[in-house]
């Protein structure tokens, strides 16, 4: 996984760069749904914080952000934020190259999305797990389309989602 890399815990250079730009006491997973043995227990021994859909939803997607954003930016100049479109449940984003059941609505993660937007510590926003040969109708690219808006313009961003 591309984290692994970033954490420093891959064996293969990715084209000469330096591995472990990121320190795991930096790094928080929201809406984690499943894991591969070996990823979850990598991520346990370095000490990641991952948290898992239903305790997200137990807590409110508001606090588990929250939660995220203090352990991304405590004793940092910037964070990064990388979202996967499959944390959207498959029915309102199918076109995905994993989907997966019981996930957010689209409209729950446009507003946590909306929090972040604007701040000026904000370093780098991804977009990952989009597959447009899934999503012939275009549902998930407006879906996708409006995550990024939240993240990039915070509040001001006027979501489809949410019309």
């Amino acid at each position: 996984m591309p984290l692994a890399w970033l954490l420093g815990q891959d064996d293969d250079p990715l084209y000469g760069l330096a591995a472990g730009v990121l320190a795991p006491q930096h790094v928080a997973l929201l809406g984690v749904r499943s894991f591969e043995p070996e990823e979850r227990e990598r991520l346990e021994f370095l000490g990641v914080r991952v948290m898992y859909m239903e305790e997200m939803r137990r807590r409110g997607v508001a606090a588990a952000l929250d939660e995220a954003l203090a352990i991304a930016t405590h004793g940092t100049a910037a964070f990064g934020i990388s979202i996967d479109l499959d944390a959207i449940t498959p029915e309102e984003a199918p076109g995905v190259g994993t989907p997966v059941p019981e996930g957010l609505a689209g409209r729950e993660l446009v507003q946590a999305m909306q929090r972040i937007g604007g701040r000026p510590d904000l370093a780098a926003v991804e977009l990952a797990e989009y597959c447009p040969r899934h999503d012939p109708s275009g549902q998930s690219a407006r879906i996708a389309i409006d995550v990024l808006g939240g993240a990039l313009c915070g509040a001001s961003y006027q979501a489809h989602v949410l019309a």
